[in-house]
């Protein structure tokens, strides 16, 4: 979880999406909170689409909720960390596996302990990390490794690679 400009993000799962007639969308995570995203929200359309694949397909979102609203919500993703790096006192490099650039996280937040730990743990035992950031700068916002998820998935629940993208071989083709 990570505050940017006064706005805390929180890797969750979506467990139960209401419509609350023309008020907009009543969202219950996994951590047993609730908040309502807005019908008026100028990204209420994506939101929903988010929070719903969410829902559906067991995979956490970045939300950011604030006085019982949710404010933002960021794709999350997951790979390997591959390399991180320290980039002075208050900053860290990441390279992941499987996705192009260099990420970071602003280690002067105060969960940013955390997310360092969930990052390294990945790099270290070369395991799945749930992660979302922002784009353009790719600032990661939040992390979780395998073992802090509310639910089995990854290699041990019969997973080989990331949901968000496979590997090919065409080994057999030749």
């Amino acid at each position: 979880m990570l505050t940017l400009a006064m706005i805390t993000f929180q890797l969750v799962v979506v467990q139960g999406l209401k419509q609350v007639g023309s008020a907009g969308l009543a969202v219950t995570f996994h951590t047993k909170q609730t908040a309502t995203l807005r019908a008026d929200h100028r990204n209420y359309e994506y939101y929903e689409r988010l929070l719903r694949r969410s829902l559906e397909r067991k995979r956490p979102v970045a939300a950011s909720v604030s006085n019982g609203e949710v404010q933002q919500v960021i794709r999350a993703d997951q790979d390997v960390v591959r390399d991180l790096v320290e980039d002075g006192p208050t900053r860290a490099k990441v390279w992941f596996a499987g996705h192009d650039g260099i990420y970071h996280i602003d280690r002067s937040d105060p969960q940013a302990k955390r997310v360092y730990d969930a990052l390294a743990k990945s790099r270290r035992t070369e395991g799945w990390v749930w992660f979302a950031a922002t784009i353009p700068d790719l600032l990661i916002v939040d992390a979780l490794s395998e073992d802090e998820l509310p639910f089995n998935w990854g290699p041990q629940a019969g997973h080989a690679c990331p949901p968000s993208f496979g590997y090919l071989s065409f080994d057999s083709h030749l």
